[in-house]
């Protein structure tokens, strides 16, 4: 009996050989970078941000004022991609940015500009009132920059 293997053989086994190294290489390589991405979370100190003095807070919703999103965060993922115009603004996001506002002495002003709101209740525009207050507590400006409004618009510039 021959030991020697023949040429198909041969050639079958070496693309087995192949198709498992290259695997072996892949899946290492993806196990590296699941590390890296471990150690960039980690270990990496976060870049802060820090804002110039004389810096202007602009509050500017796009589309309907909600209290929750309606879309899924795919959704606004791919119009914020696209480049598309957002069809809600969260009024939560709102209102932590003019309360942080409130404690932060760089921001100097708050301008409001509802030229591209669609849509808001009653009690959300009270509530961006109060925060707006509190804002204007502190001593600093609050302008209105708006170009052709209706009823919720204008209530939102005369905060």
């Amino acid at each position: 009996m021959d030991n020697e293997r023949s040429f198909p053989v041969k050639f079958a086994l070496g693309v087995w050989h192949f198709i498992n190294g290259s695997r072996k290489v892949f899946l290492n390589l993806l196990f590296l970078l699941f590390i890296y991405l471990i150690y960039i979370a980690l270990v990496r100190p976060p870049d802060t941000f820090r804002l110039k003095s004389d810096t202007t807070l602009v509050i500017r919703p796009y589309g309907n004022v909600v209290e929750q999103y309606t879309t899924t965060p795919l959704d606004r993922a791919l119009l914020e991609a696209t480049g598309q115009e957002q069809s809600e603004t969260r009024l939560r996001d709102m209102l932590e940015a003019i309360h942080r506002a409130v404690g932060d002495s760089d921001i100097t002003q708050l301008v409001i500009d509802p030229s591209y709101m669609r849509g808001i209740g009653l009690a959300a525009l009270k509530d961006i009132g109060h925060a707006v207050d509190a804002f204007r507590s502190t001593g600093r400006a609050v302008i209105a920059v708006a170009d052709n409004v209706g009823q919720h618009q204008y209530y939102l510039a005369s905060l």
